[in-house]
């Protein structure tokens, strides 16, 4: 256990005996509690008058009954909104770090159901969260002026349930630099703006029906209406970008956006290939995913005017967790749910878009048989569905969890190197939550 976690404490009246993620390892039955079976969560007995600090507890399942490994977090709740199964307003203290080398499994904690709610938890801090409020406001103000399809489009789009990662980690860099807090809000706005404007355009290119679980803009509005949409963010991210007055932060989103560009068109051109190379994958998902995501760390460390070293440092950072993220996101196409992931899944599979799981499989002792399945576009379902279950059968999917581990490795050992302080603290949490959303 992490020094900062002190001692057990006695667990509440009627616990569990037994840690509730790996109940057949006796070492986790030193004070472990949990309010049911499928909410493992724990969290002790406190006064719940007033706002108080809670310490939980959590458990990093080794598996094989191997021990478990602990590391804490405390939240802060709000007077009369405690309960055993539930807890809210999560504020991630100052002295959280993870435990060095732990890899936590947290689906089931019970302040956090999915690990997207973890996530939303971390990002909910009282400060981030009225800075993502006012990211919100910023972004629904730029379109007062504009038509009524647009204004409510893009208010529909801002409630849709979207997590801001993006600017929250503008934010984050931005603090740390600690300059220019006045227009750092208008930064991590425009930055928004041009990722809602490629999932805009990404959905109209690949005729997908929903996004986060509800029906897609062009599927509402029509196919015309949501590419102007996209364009009007697209220019809305500039023309706020221009008001910032630096001509650097300009051109580092322009080429953001050529990158994005450039990515597209070469998934494209690989649809259906079973010759796919992982450096061709590499090379697609950073321009998918990790370019805006590393563009996000690296404009707000240089708008708070962090040296040129940590600007750098941030850069990686955002590298690195922009590749675990998407990553896990290609495993959670064969290995999670629709209702947790907000979009059919085989969705890239069918589409011929062939990510890490695929390309490992097919390197592996079941290549031949899935190049057989694959050979003849379009899919018919069973022939995808077989293909799946070939997959999941496979050892693609491990393989495939172990470059997402490799990732979020290399980004915590760069947040690690950060001061201490609020930045370090969230985004070490953030990393740890981006990668349980599959593991």
């Amino acid at each position: 256990m992490p020094s900062s976690a002190g001692s057990l404490p006695s667990p509440l009246p009627g616990s569990r005996s037994s840690c509730a993620l790996c109940s057949s390892s006796p070492e986790c039955s030193a004070g472990v509690s949990s309010g049911s079976s499928s909410q493992p969560l724990l969290c002790w007995a406190v006064p719940v008058e007033a706002s108080v600090w809670i310490t939980m507890y959590f458990p990093s399942w080794a598996g094989n009954g191997a021990p478990c490994r602990w590391y804490s977090v405390t939240i802060c709740t709000a007077a009369n909104r405690l309960t055993r199964r539930k807890s809210v307003n999560t504020t991630v203290r100052s002295d959280y770090m993870p435990h060095p080398g732990a890899e936590h499994r947290l689906q089931d904690a019970s302040f956090s159901t999915a690990s997207s709610a973890f996530l939303g938890d971390i990002l909910g801090t009282p400060r981030m969260a009225g800075e993502l409020d006012n990211v919100r406001s910023i972004i629904l103000d730029s379109a007062a002026e504009s038509a009524a399809l647009i204004r409510e489009s893009l208010g529909e789009m801002i409630n849709a349930g979207g997590k801001l990662l993006r600017p929250a980690l503008v934010l984050l860099a931005g603090w740390y630099g600690g300059k220019n807090q006045e227009t750092l809000g208008a930064l991590a706005a425009s930055v928004e703006m041009l990722h809602m404007a490629t999932l805009v355009h990404d959905d109209v290119l690949d005729d997908a029906p929903t996004r986060r679980g509800k029906p897609a803009l062009h599927v509402t509005v029509g196919a015309k209406a949501a590419i102007l949409i996209g364009d009007y963010l697209f220019a809305r991210c500039f023309t706020l970008l221009d008001s910032l007055k630096n001509r650097e932060i300009g051109l580092h989103a322009a080429r953001a956006v050529e990158r994005i560009c450039d990515g597209e068109i070469r998934q494209d051109t690989e649809r259906y290939s079973l010759d796919v190379s992982m450096r061709s994958y590499l090379r697609r998902i950073f321009a998918k995913t990790a370019v805006l995501i590393t563009a996000s760390m690296e404009l707000g460390a240089e708008h708070g005017e962090a040296s040129p070293e940590d600007v750098q440092r941030f850069r990686r950072i955002g590298y690195n967790l922009g590749m675990g993220f998407q990553v896990v996101d290609d495993l959670l196409d064969f290995t999670g749910t629709e209702n947790r992931t907000g979009k059919p899944l085989g969705r890239d599979l069918s589409a011929g878009i062939f990510t890490a799981p695929v390309i490992y499989t097919l390197a592996g002792p079941r290549g031949r048989d899935l190049r057989e399945l694959l050979a003849s576009p379009p899919y018919k379902r069973r022939d995808r569905d077989a293909a799946v279950s070939l997959i999941l059968k496979g050892d693609g999917i491990e393989q495939s969890r172990r470059l997402a581990k490799s990732y979020t490795r290399r980004a915590l050992k760069e947040i690690e190197s950060l001061e201490k302080g609020e930045t370090r603290n969230l985004l070490a949490a953030l990393a740890d939550s981006l990668l349980v959303r599959e593991i």
